[in-house]
Parts: structure tokens; C-alpha cells; sequence
């Protein structure tokens, strides 16, 4: 139980919301003072004639008599006028504080307020209320503010001290925006990664982490743009393994997505990183080009086939991978449509299937 020179700690809360006043009452008795509660300012002033409080935490916007209404009639009662008073609201505008300075309040809390914050301000008040008995000049000041004047009477450190306690809610508050906005910014990061994650989850092929159908053909009207713009030839390739299905039949699906992974690394290291290198779906790859000429086409097509033999050579699987290749050239001045382009490349493709027999 809180004490201060050997007296026992009562607090009175004035609040109309019951969830709210039970909320207030629990973080006082937490903090070991003596809570008692009204519901409104008729039921504290009630309260305070049966039992003086220590300090009283008032709601300011409440029915029949309100916050500052009710520190007024404190403050006129000589039995009272000495008790803290500490007004409690959601109200945020300039004009509620001159109000609290009008009524003789000791100090503004705005809602929502943090515990320890709170805590603080019953903590500060209570310990400079000896000061406040001894400092006990008033003196009066007109001021006019919202296009009123106002006629403020109140002791110098009650002034003082409202305006430290508007001061400190200021930086509390200040405080709480830059947290929110840093989380904010925090989110905004966070999201802009899962959108971008999104995308290239949305443009690869999950299996060989190459790009899928859907991503090829974005990244490809983007390109033709590039080459176009830079009077480059354009070429497209369309790759097919061969025998695909008797590895899938023989040795499973595992293995079959095995070889398609492989046969992604290996055009991988064929293309060059710039190339776009896509899987078509199923056993069908698609490769787009720049700036190649024919003849330089023709080696890249007899470079991946060399890979591919190196691969075998080298791997100790019981089957060798084989690949169909066919190509088309999209020159920047050919009005050609990438339709028609990928159509020829895929004829040309299935033709060299065809030549090596009908199990390719």
C-alpha cells in the first residue's frame, strides 16, 4: 500500500465508462494506491464528503456535470481545493488546455495513454504537492486564444505544472507517431519484398527455377523493345528433350524431374546470362537472343549440343539426355509477329525430331 509521510494513498477515479474505470482502477492498485471510483461528477462529490481522496483522475467529457466542472467545485470547496486533480481525455484540442488552466487542474492526460506514463504523472504530482501547499500565490492573466479571451487564475505551479504535463503528453505522443511510422515503414518494406517475392514466384517455373511460360513472354515483349529500339537481330530457340516420356515410364517421375533441373543448368550454362531462358511446360524449353547472327545462332545450337554429350560423359545415369533444337531469326525492320517467330522456330524444331525417329 502506498504511503507519503506515513499517509495512506487513496485516489478517486471520475469516469462514466465502466470499462474504462476498471482498466484506470486496476493500474492504480498495480502501482499499490487505494482506488475508488464514481461514475459520475455528482457520485464523487458524494464520495469525497463520506471520504476525503489523496488526489482524484477525473474523465473530462461525461453527462450532467463534466471534468472541468467538477475540478471547478473542488477547487471552491476549502475542505477540497487542495486535492491533485489530474484530467483524463480524449480530447486533444489547445483549447481543452486553457480550459484545465481556467479550472485549476494539476495536470492533462490524453487517452490513449501508456501506463508508465500515467503512473508518472501521479508520481509527480503527488510529489510536488508539498511544494504546491507552500507555494500558494495566484495571480491572473488574461489571454485570448480561439478568438475568445480567457482570464486564467491559478497558482503559478499548478501552471506550471499542467504545462509540463500538455508538454510531455506532446512528446509521448510524438513519440508513439514515429514508432507508428517506423512500423509503417517497416510494413511498407515488407510487403514491397512479399510483392516482388510474389512476382518472381509468379514468373518461374517452381521445378527448374528458370522462368515459366507466363514470365517468358513478359520479359520478352520487353526485349524485342530493347532490340528494336537498338537495331539488334533477335533469335528464338525451341528446345525439346527427347525420349522424355521413356524416362518418366522407366524410371519414375523423380527421376524425370531430375533430368528436367539438368537440362535447365545446362542451358544455363549455354545461354548467356542476358538470354531469356525459359520452360514452356512439360519437356519444352524456349530461349530468346540478342544481338546474335545467323552463324553465331548455328555454334550456339552446336554448343548446347556439345554440353549436353559432355553431360553424358560424365553423369552415370542409365540413359543419355537428347534434345531437339529448332530456331527462328526476328529481325528489328521483319514486321514479323513473335507468333509467327516462335511458330517457325517450332517447326523447325519438330522437323529435327522427326529425322530421329518417331521415339524423340
Amino acid at each position: 500500500m502506498s504511503q507519503e509521510n506515513n499517509k495512506i494513498i487513496e485516489i478517486l477515479i471520475v469516469e462514466d465508462s465502466p470499462t474504462q474505470a476498471a482498466q484506470l482502477k486496476y493500474i492504480v492498485e498495480k502501482n499499490n494506491y487505494i482506488a475508488s471510483v464514481a461514475g459520475s461528477g455528482s457520485e464523487a462529490v458524494a464520495l469525497m464528503e463520506i471520504r476525503k481522496p489523496s488526489m482524484i483522475i477525473s474523465d473530462i467529457v461525461m453527462p450532467e456535470m463534466n471534468g472541468y466542472e467538477l475540478c471547478r467545485k473542488v477547487r471552491e470547496n476549502d475542505n477540497f481545493k487542495d486535492i491533485p486533480f489530474i484530467l483524463c481525455s480524449s480530447l486533444s484540442d489547445p483549447k481543452d488546455i486553457v480550459e484545465g488552466l481556467s479550472c485549476g487542474a494539476d495536470s492533462f492526460i490524453v487517452k490513449p495513454y501508456k501506463e508508465s506514463f500515467l503512473v508518472s504523472r501521479i508520481h509527480y504530482v503527488l510529489a510536488n504537492q508539498t511544494i504546491r501547499r507552500n507555494m500558494n500565490a495566484q495571480f491572473g492573466i488574461e489571454i485570448f486564444f480561439a478568438g475568445k479571451k480567457h482570464f486564467v487564475t491559478s497558482e503559478r505551479i499548478q501552471i506550471i505544472d499542467l504545462l509540463i504535463s500538455t508538454y510531455e503528453n506532446a512528446i509521448q505522443k510524438n513519440a508513439e507517431l514515429k514508432n507508428i511510422n517506423k512500423e509503417l515503414e517497416e510494413t511498407k518494406e515488407e510487403l514491397t519484398k512479399k510483392t516482388q517475392e510474389l512476382y518472381r514466384m509468379s514468373i518461374t517455373d517452381e521445378l527448374t527455377k528458370i522462368y515459366n511460360r507466363r514470365g517468358f513472354f513478359i520479359l520478352l515483349e520487353k526485349q524485342m523493345e530493347i532490340a528494336k529500339k537498338n537495331k539488334e537481330m533477335m533469335f528464338l530457340f525451341i528446345i525439346d528433350l527427347n525420349n522424355f516420356k521413356k524416362i518418366n515410364d522407366n524410371y519414375g517421375h523423380k527421376e524425370g524431374d531430375f533430368v528436367l533441373i539438368e537440362t535447365a543448368n545446362i542451358l544455363k550454362n549455354t545461354f548467356r546470362e542476358s538470354d531469356i531462358i525459359a520452360r514452356m511446360g512439360g519437356d519444352e524449353y524456349a530461349v530468346f537472343s540478342l544481338g546474335n547472327n545467323y552463324q553465331n545462332a548455328e555454334g550456339i545450337v552446336d554448343r548446347l549440343k556439345n554440353n549436353i554429350n559432355l553431360y553424358n560423359d560424365r553423369s552415370n545415369n542409365p540413359y543419355e539426355l537428347s534434345v531437339s533444337v529448332g530456331f527462328a531469326c526476328c529481325d528489328y525492320l521483319n514486321s514479323r509477329s513473335i507468333d509467327e517467330v516462335i511458330a517457325e522456330a517450332d517447326k523447325r524444331m519438330y522437323e529435327e525430331k522427326k529425322k530421329k525417329g518417331k521415339n524423340a
